[in-house]
């Protein structure tokens, strides 16, 4: 089942997408403390994080990213964080986590 990761305006307008992905492949073992938003995505539905979370879901990104198991994986861990930079900055976004 894979996972897209797309950036939207608050009229639902897609202004940007990250690859897709299978939800093991990005989110591996991430239970604990330590990812307390991204162990909320749910694979089987949708995940919205707003412009005022991105401060701690870059962070929990970054750490992913720094133990990214494969190019790939770096690559997309990459394209989603540049997303979440993207919501950080601008009002009424969203980083939509979209589950099958």
């Amino acid at each position: 089942m894979p996972l897209v990761i797309e950036l939207r305006d608050n009229s639902g307008k897609v202004l940007g997408v990250a690859g897709e992905t299978s939800p093991s492949k990005m989110l591996p073992d991430i239970t604990g403390d330590d990812f307390r938003l991204l162990r909320g995505v749910d694979e089987y539905d949708d995940t919205v994080f707003n412009s005022l979370q991105m401060t701690w879901l870059l962070q929990e990104l970054k750490r992913l990213r720094e133990t990214a198991g494969s190019p790939d994986q770096a690559r997309l861990l990459d394209e989603i964080i540049g997303l979440g930079k993207q919501c950080a900055a601008m009002q009424h976004t969203y980083l939509v986590f979209l589950g099958d």
